[in-house]
């Protein structure tokens, strides 16, 4: 069982006022961007809408108002992002997306959590070669942390339809 770090994943800073859930771009995506981009999202339970505002240019921002009505569903997707060929023993580099599947058949990204995964052998060595990399494996919480909004998220928006 890997140990999980904190400061070795990067994802948005999640928080609640009263009813409603705020997310927005961590502090640390927005410095490596030099505050190129940044988003900020509000569910409001009572409105029964999701606000989308991003940034981008440092000034241009747009925002977007969702109705929940107009939502269809919310997913959750996850993806390797560390470029390693087929038969492999290595770390993996996870990309966890949640996006807003709309009425309209459109899909709108909201937030990615990414960081350092766990270490894997897909190689033709057997696991024991590697008892180092397993031994003192360490990961990042995007996973934790992008799942907990994932369900906190879609309680919030899909819970009445159920």
């Amino acid at each position: 069982m890997p140990l999980e770090i904190p400061f070795l994943s990067l994802g948005p800073k999640v928080w609640k006022e009263g009813h409603a859930l705020h997310a927005r771009s961590s502090v640390v995506s927005i410095v490596l961007t030099l505050g190129f981009w940044s988003k900020w999202l509000h569910v409001c339970p009572d409105q029964r809408e999701v606000i989308f505002t991003h940034r981008i240019f440092w000034f241009i921002p747009w925002t977007r108002r969702f109705p929940f009505n107009e939502i269809n569903d919310i997913t959750y997707t996850y993806s390797n992002l560390f470029p390693y060929f087929e038969y492999s023993a290595h770390d993996s580099l996870d990309k966890y997306t949640i996006n807003l599947e709309l009425t309209n058949w459109s899909r709108v990204v909201l937030f990615h959590w990414i960081g350092e995964g766990e270490f894997s052998n897909e190689s033709y060595w057997p696991d024991w070669v590697y008892w180092k990399e397993f031994m003192f494996d360490m990961t990042g919480t995007q996973k934790k942390e992008s799942l907990f909004f994932f369900e906190i998220i879609r309680t919030i928006i899909m819970g009445e339809r159920r």
